[in-house]
């Protein structure tokens, strides 16, 4: 390898570390860009949710609304029902008393008729003739037509009545389905709200997964639900969820409070229920409150939970009703390591979370490209130095190249001119000597010879 092959490869190394760091500077770059784009994406996504979360508020409180209005009228209804069941019974017992006067009245009609008949038969019974009878028959006629009339008038009102019995039992029967429509609408929509176990846990934990989803956060990375877990005595616990932070502790949430005395508060009509129901609903919040924090959740094996848990109340409403009802119920759970949060503060806290594993992701990434920079940093200072030792060495190799050179072509009896002569003498060769060296070497013939 001679000198210019050997300087475009050292230049070709020089070429490719530069063009690393170039690479690396660019890449950080548009790194950065993303993040900020990221972040920007992240804020958006953060009003979108709120908005979401005032339209959610909004529609719930519509529904609850909805569920008044409907209660309300299902209580309208059912008293249409008792005053129309009321006026059949009386219509009826009213229609069953015109029927018996009715038949008395016909009964005693044809009494009469038979004794007048009877009279009648008695004093001209055989006396009549064929013109007498005639006779009576013209006087019996008026009353039997006023007979028939009477009869059609008892057949119509009869069947009047059963038209208009039949007609108000269709109309209860409709206002009847409409009730049962109504109650199931209402069920519906209170139904979350009851106090069944289940239901409602189940309830809380899917309005929980909604904001645990909207929050950003990885599910079986920065949260799990449904952990099982044992204390030292062996005891088991199952939180709703554990959150994870970037430092490798955990919060818990649980969703288990209970709402049934909430429901009341907006079922009742009456102050002093509601008045009752408020103060219900404040008790079993505080209960749960004491209940969390008598669990210890920092002490079980297998979590490294902070020193409170956070509590979750999955109504707003319900929420926002303890905290105008009770103002020392915030401060008095936070004395017991409990943190009262709704959806939308919950939501709040979880995004906060979710910023902190990026900014983590993001501190990761920036010190691995530090380490990366620093170890590039040394490689090519390591490079430059090794071409400082090559430069050295091939100054080194140049001065002993020319000193080789110098002693092979140079000086008298030089090998060149040697081996030259040999030629010259008629030995056979194929190849001749490079013109640079020839030169040289016939400049010192007349010397050998």
């Amino acid at each position: 390898m001679n000198l210019p092959e050997l300087a475009g490869l050292v230049g070709g190394a020089v070429g490719l570390g530069l063009g690393a760091v170039v690479s690396l500077l660019i890449v950080r770059s548009r790194y950065t860009a993303r993040l900020t784009a990221e972040m920007r994406l992240f804020e958006v996504e953060k009003r979108g949710t709120n908005e979401r979360l005032g339209e959610l508020r909004l529609q719930l409180e519509s529904a609850l609304s909805s569920r008044t209005a409907l209660e309300t009228r299902n209580l309208e209804l059912e008293k249409q029902i008792a005053d129309l069941a009321a006026r059949l019974e009386t219509e009826r017992q009213q229609t069953h008393e015109k029927i018996l006067l009715l038949q008395d009245a016909r009964e005693q009609l044809t009494t009469e008729f038979k004794q007048v008949s009877e009279q009648i038969f008695e004093e001209k019974g055989k006396a009549f003739s064929h013109q007498n009878q005639s006779q009576v028959d013209g006087l019996l006629g008026p009353l039997r037509q006023q007979l028939g009339e009477f009869r059609k008038r008892v057949d119509d009102v009869y069947d009047n009545e059963s038209r208009d019995r039949a007609a108000l039992r269709n109309e209860i029967t409709h206002l009847r389905s409409l009730n049962e429509r109504i109650g199931k609408d209402a069920i519906n929509l209170t139904q979350a709200l009851k106090g069944d176990v289940k239901t409602l846990g189940n309830w809380g934990e899917v309005i929980l997964e909604r904001v645990l989803e909207s929050s950003g956060l990885k599910k079986g990375r920065e949260y799990d639900t449904q952990v099982r877990l044992l204390d030292a005595s062996g005891e088991r616990y199952q939180p709703d969820v554990i959150v994870r932070l970037p430092d490798g502790r955990d919060v818990v949430v649980d969703a288990k409070v209970s709402l049934k005395a909430y429901e009341q508060y907006h079922s009742k009509a009456d102050d002093a229920a509601r008045l009752a129901a408020i103060k219900a609903h404040l008790a079993s919040v505080r209960s749960h409150v004491k209940r969390l924090g008598d669990k210890h959740y920092e002490d079980l094996e297998g979590i490294r939970t902070l020193d409170f848990v956070l509590m979750f109340v999955p109504v707003e409403g319900a929420f926002l009703t303890a905290l105008e009802h009770d103002r020392e119920i915030l401060g008095d759970a936070f004395e017991k390591n409990v943190i009262l949060a709704s959806p939308s503060t919950l939501l709040v806290m979880l995004r906060t979370i979710c910023h902190l594993w990026r900014f983590s992701d993001q501190n990761e990434n920036a010190m691995a490209i530090a380490r990366q920079a620093g170890a590039l940093h040394d490689k090519f200072i390591g490079l430059i130095e090794a071409f400082e030792e090559i430069s050295a060495r091939l100054d080194q190799a140049k001065k002993a190249f020319h000193t080789a050179k110098n002693r092979l072509c140079t000086g008298r009896g030089n090998l060149v001119q040697q081996v030259e002569q040999l030629r010259v003498l008629g030995a056979k060769v194929n190849k001749r000597l490079p013109d640079g060296y020839s030169g040289e070497s016939d400049a010192g013939k007349g010397e050998v010879t």
